[in-house]
């Protein structure tokens, strides 16, 4: 697995993690500004009727209830910008806009939501965020050749209808590939823990980390807990599940 797993720590460490109460998520990101839209002049020209579908102005954008890229306001900032998209904000719920993915957290041991969190989901947000910049650079070489509104509000209905697909996509990442991986990692780490016979593992593990807690160096004496004496043939992943008595 990529990166650094909390639960493929040393035993010591997931002593003093793994003992604790689930805690709350970090403090959300602080949101960022929205981008400066900026139109390009224009010469003068014999005023035109204002389409509802594209109205050449300079005003920042209303995202507020905007749910789909081929909401009008939407369609109205494409019309202006082929890479318009609400600011993003700090919090933990899903922007239904963005590529980017709502943080969850597990309050016990389990190494398949980890994997889930930290590796399949970030690439259904990649293939997104590629996607929704295909997107953009297509409408940007079609308004490239407009000379009126009409054409350029055409151009970023195309951009609405494919920016929507991003996102379609990005759902059917995470419920049907993320999930089918979810499915398979739980039936090998349910196997491994089988064959490791790590239930008869956890008894002693969790009796030797009990013993460390009056030590004057409890993670170090933890440490000594995950030796082959106490864990046998189940691997040392597994040790988190132990120390909160879960099995997978």
């Amino acid at each position: 697995m990529n990166g650094t797993s909390s639960l493929m720590r040393p035993v010591g460490h997931l002593f003093l993690v793994f003992t604790a109460s689930c805690t709350h998520l970090p403090d959300p990101p602080q949101p960022r500004a929205a981008p400066h839209v900026v139109s390009t002049p224009r010469t003068p020209s014999a005023p035109s009727i204002p389409t509802a579908s594209a109205t050449a102005s300079t005003a920042p954008i209303d995202w507020q209830g905007v749910s789909s890229f081929t909401d009008p306001k939407a369609l109205a900032a494409l019309a202006l910008d082929c890479h318009a998209a609400p600011p993003q904000g700090g919090g933990y719920e899903r922007d239904p806009l963005s590529c980017r993915l709502e943080m969850d957290q597990s309050c016990v041991p389990d190494i398949c939501f980890e994997e889930d969190q930290s590796e399949c989901r970030p690439r259904c947000s990649q293939v997104c965020d590629s996607c929704a910049s295909t997107c953009a650079s297509s409408c940007d070489t079609c308004k490239a050749a407009c000379a009126d509104d009409a054409c350029r509000a055409a151009c970023a209905n195309r951009c609405g209808a494919c920016r929507q697909g991003c996102l379609k996509t990005l759902d059917d990442c995470t419920t049907g590939d993320c999930g089918k991986a979810r499915a398979e990692c739980r039936a090998r780490i349910a196997r491994e823990w089988k064959e490791g016979r790590c239930s008869s593992v956890c008894p002693r593990l969790s009796a030797c980390t009990r013993a460390c807690a009056s030590s004057n160096a409890p993670e170090e004496c933890a440490e000594k807990c995950s030796g082959k004496k106490v864990m046998g043939q189940c691997p040392e992943k597994f040790a988190g599940y132990c120390l909160f008595d879960v099995k997978p």
